[in-house]
């Protein structure tokens, strides 16, 4: 998969359920500042739970197959996948700890509704998930995609009893009242910002990896002509296989190219009697099937 295609995060098919289910992390994530919320604790202790369970079940197999029941061979077959096992365990180990852990430390930082509910943090986690994304190797939608979900989870507390007092944090508080309808009107303000910065900045990326692309054709167009040094050879060995067995350094001509035209030029050692030697050069030329037209030597 080659650096543009990534760039544009075309996932096929895929791409239909990959982006509601970013979304819907991303709604998820302004709550971790509440212990009791589903990414405060409810999902990072089902993924602790499972990913133990995961790391587990490669022993318990194990031991199953190693026992003379009718299932023995049923459980030494699923011990086969017990790479797979350790691996998806320790990562959704590793996740739920990591979000337990960032739960913990924001909901003994900051209250409920407080700075995870800014705009301010809305518009960091959007960029800093288009970074992630792009070092991950995903395309840069996921990060819009995780910053929208963000968004619509502000958008409907705005309306609340409770409000979003800290909408404009890192300034202080306001009254949840005063602010309700103000943020309900100011959040769609900042998700059109949201997305024009996320316009520009994809805008940026495609140009790099047209670039990139570029460089990448002038080095396969050099690999070509390389690729036709053998085929020189070939048609070298065919016309003087003396010269061609005489060359000084046969896989390094120089080469140029005009039109359909390549020309490569060897040096070789022609030797002139029992004690002594001369170096000449030697020339051919191939036309653009790869058939000798010309040669030329001193």
């Amino acid at each position: 998969m080659g650096a543009a295609h990534l760039a544009s995060g075309d996932v096929g098919s895929y791409g239909f359920f990959v982006g509601p289910v970013i979304a819907g992390i991303g709604a998820l994530a302004p709550d971790i500042d509440h212990k009791d919320s589903w990414i405060g604790s409810r999902i990072p202790l089902t993924l602790i739970g499972t990913g133990l369970l995961l790391l587990l079940a490669p022993l318990v197999l194990t031991l199953s197959a190693r026992s003379d029941g009718v299932m023995s061979g049923v459980w030494a077959n699923l011990s086969t996948f017990s790479g797979s096992m350790i691996k998806w365990g320790a990562l959704a180990l590793g996740i739920g700890a990591l979000l337990l852990t960032i739960s913990v430390v924001v909901t003994r930082a900051v209250s409920h509704r407080g700075a995870t509910h800014s705009l301010a943090l809305a518009a960091a986690a959007t960029v800093v998930s288009f970074v992630i994304a792009m070092i991950a190797g995903l395309g840069p939608w996921i990060g819009l995609m995780f910053g929208i979900g963000w968004i619509s989870h502000l958008m409907a507390d705005a309306i609340t009893p409770h409000g979003l007092p800290s909408l404009l944090w890192p300034l202080p508080a306001k009254d949840a009242a005063a602010m309700r309808w103000f943020g309900f009107l100011l959040i769609p303000l900042v998700a059109l910002g949201i997305f024009g910065w996320f316009q520009g900045a994809e805008a940026g990326l495609f140009r790099q990896t047209e670039s990139i692309s570029a460089v990448d054709d002038e080095q396969v167009d050099e690999q070509v002509v390389v690729g036709d040094v053998p085929r020189a050879r070939q048609r070298l060995r065919e016309a003087s296989p003396e010269i061609e067995q005489a060359l000084v350094d046969p896989d390094n001509p120089a080469v140029s190219v005009q039109g359909d035209m390549t020309t490569y030029t060897w040096q070789y050692v022609r030797q002139t009697d029992s004690a002594s030697a001369t170096v000449k050069t030697i020339a051919i030329t191939l036309d653009g099937s790869g058939l000798l037209v010309g040669a030329t030597g001193q």
